[in-house]
């Protein structure tokens, strides 16, 4: 839809500190993700769902969405969110905390409890995530900055109070 798209762009391109949010969905249209994301030059987020889509290696891999506490330093610096096949049940129930405009790319429309997308993309993934990545602006992040944000959240890992002896999620 050249329209859903136009939307898009024009929220993308107002945007100076996007934070891509990678789902399940986006296995699909991985490699045009990845592009997407080093175009913008952004920080990317998966979900557990989207492990992979986006490398742990890679230098815009900003760490795990689930909604939660541990990604908050990223997201609270986004000016847009770009959800790219990201279904609302990866996500932690409770409250959307960001109050900036939500681009939501999806295989089919649907409702999000917890925002209003400012644009909306639905269909095959791929070709939308390419045609947004045409011509897209490079964000205000810089490299140093996503690495630390990523320590940072590495960190916090690392520092779980509930973490004790065995095998617990950060271990494995």
């Amino acid at each position: 839809d050249a329209a859903a798209i136009d939307a898009a762009r024009k929220v993308l391109a107002a945007a100076r500190r996007p934070v891509v949010v990678v789902g399940l969905e986006a296995t699909e249209a991985a490699s045009d993700t990845r592009a997407l994301v080093a175009a913008l030059g952004c920080p990317a987020l998966v979900t557990y769902k989207a492990k992979g889509v986006v490398a742990d290696a890679d230098p815009h891999f900003a760490g795990v969405f689930t909604c939660g506490a541990a990604e908050g330093p990223v997201m609270d610096r986004a000016d847009a969110i770009l959800l790219v096949g990201a279904d609302p049940v990866e996500f932690i129930s409770k409250p959307w905390r960001w109050s900036v405009p939500v681009i939501e790319l999806a295989t089919a429309p649907r409702a999000l409890p917890y925002t209003t997308p400012a644009a909306a993309v639905s269909g095959a993934l791929a070709p939308a995530v390419a045609a947004l990545a045409e011509g897209a602006a490079r964000s205000d992040w810089t490299a140093a900055e996503i690495a630390a944000l990523r320590e940072g959240w590495l960190a916090a890992l690392a520092n779980d109070p509930k973490r004790g002896a065995g095998i617990g999620p950060q271990r494995v």
